[in-house]
């Protein structure tokens, strides 16, 4: 460890308290992987095969994918030269356009970059370029298979032979292009949305709807997702790609209150959180407080309890409990889901943005529901969770994960349906006293013989009772 230097120090420091103010214009929006969520699960977001932003930028293990970014550097001037029908261009106008942006670019970490000046220009540059032509390379057989409508996207300018081993439309390498997509929505492995747009600017117009078109198409055909449903439409401009891949997932979140907590962006986010903070009603912090006590039964018990479940949710917006039937959103196992939930959670825990707490709060209600592995199975059997791949102990365990989240976060649907089965089984025994009646019919119900045979033992040790008990009496006449 290197000696602590501290007249370098106090030079620094009065350099930096001589520089004129500079108001934040915005706060972070790519946030780095906490030790908490790396010590959980560190392969889930510590980037494998392509570095895409500073914070993993130049490590050994991924160096081999500079070259394939160089060939899609080169992919992207060429496409460029065709479209505007300039010889002369280079990738050196591609830096011009984002050379203003540099600032804001540094703002949009919330560790600040280890990079500046042109090293982090060219890297982000670069960076765009990967992404673009990666998820191209997507919409090719997209248009190809379905006929769709992204003929502006396809790979037309014959720059790289069909097999190229990332960028070609007819290789079969499954694993290494698995893998780029699981990296490029790691929670640190993100480069700005804004970059994206106007390296696509130089190449078409309105490339910021152009942009939105693709990526959520390729995310509507080739990326997992944990639900059925697919959001379409955005309620607000979105920040990178696993904020983009976040919305998709879960759709846009209405909020809870009428008055909804807007933050000044020209403060810091330390300030922001305060503000955040300072706005909100006293009322609220009790609400939350009565909500974080409440306690409802797990599957288990509400299955004994003859609580009826369907897994008919198009939305999370559609979780409900009404009439003994508890209505569910169908959740999809994947190979890969702890990757893409724990990203979509480890969003929600580091954003400052309170509407997109969405994941965190699902995860946290069917924790609740499927803590042990008899509460997974009876999800299992009833249509709940899907999919082999995964057994119940490790559906439970990755569950568990939104217990991270410092608060029980506000969704207007699971929040109601929560207050309902706790108002429904506010003590043991009333769901005591139904399991039993449950059990007693599931074990003679079903069987008539049984049924018979435990009527006459009844019978015959009610008429043992009296017979005693006639004894008895006559004895002490």
């Amino acid at each position: 460890m290197s000696k602590f230097n501290g007249m370098r120090w106090l030079e620094e420091r009065k350099t930096y308290l001589t520089l004129d103010w500079k108001p934040y214009a915005k706060s972070p929006c790519i946030f780095s992987a906490s030790p908490p969520l790396l010590k959980e699960c560190e392969y889930a977001y510590v980037p494998r095969i392509v570095s895409i932003g500073p914070y993993h930028f130049g490590k050994k293990e991924l160096r081999e994918m500079e070259t394939f970014k160089g060939d899609a550097a080169r992919r992207e001037v060429f496409r460029i030269r065709k479209v505007t029908n300039n010889s002369q261009f280079k990738f050196e106008h591609v830096i011009d356009k984002i050379r203003s942006r540099e600032e804001e670019i540094k703002r949009c970490y919330d560790k600040g970059t280890p990079f500046n000046g042109e090293v982090l220009l060219w890297m982000v540059g670069g960076d765009a370029c990967f992404i673009l032509e990666f998820f191209r390379n997507h919409l090719c057989r997209l248009h190809d298979d379905d006929g769709g409508d992204g003929e502006s996207f396809q790979d037309d300018c014959g720059l790289a032979p069909k097999f190229h081993p990332i960028f070609g439309t007819e290789t079969e390498n499954p694993g290494v292009k698995s893998e780029i997509m699981k990296d490029l929505i790691k929670l640190d492995n993100q480069i700005p949305l804004f970059v994206l747009e106007d390296v696509l600017d130089m190449e078409m117009r309105d490339s910021r709807a152009e942009l939105d078109k693709l990526l959520r198409k390729v995310f509507n055909k080739f990326y997992y997702r944990p639900f059925e449903f697919c959001a379409k439409g955005a309620s607000r401009k979105r920040s990178h790609i696993l904020d983009i891949y976040h919305h998709t997932c879960l759709g846009v979140v209405a909020p809870e209150n009428e008055k909804e907590v807007k933050l000044n962006v020209q403060c810091s986010p330390l300030g922001c959180a305060l503000q955040q903070y300072e706005n909100l009603p006293i009322h609220i912090g009790r609400e939350r407080w009565e909500e974080w006590c409440l306690k409802i039964p797990s599957a288990v018990q509400l299955r004994n309890g003859g609580v009826k479940f369907q897994a008919n949710g198009k939305t999370l917006d559609d979780i409900r409990y009404e009439g003994k039937t508890l209505t569910l959103v169908r959740l999809k196992l994947d190979v890969d889901l702890e990757v893409y939930i724990r990203n979509l959670i480890a969003l929600e825990i580091c954003s400052p943005d309170s509407e997109i707490k969405g994941m965190s709060a699902y995860c946290q209600f069917m924790y609740e529901l499927c803590q042990t592995v008899k509460g997974v199975e009876v999800m299992r059997k009833k249509g709940v969770i899907i999919g082999n791949l995964w057994d119940s102990k490790r559906v439970s365990q990755l569950l568990s994960v939104s217990n991270l989240t410092i608060s029980q976060p506000a969704r207007k649907s699971i929040k109601e349906t929560r207050a309902k089965l706790s108002s429904c089984y506010k003590t043991q025994r009333s769901i005591l006293l139904t399991t039993l009646w449950n059990e007693f019919l599931k074990a003679y119900g079903s069987k008539p013989w049984m049924l018979v045979g435990g009527f006459g033992a009844f019978i015959v040790l009610f008429l043992t009772a009296i017979q005693g008990f006639c004894l008895f009496k006559d004895c002490e006449a």
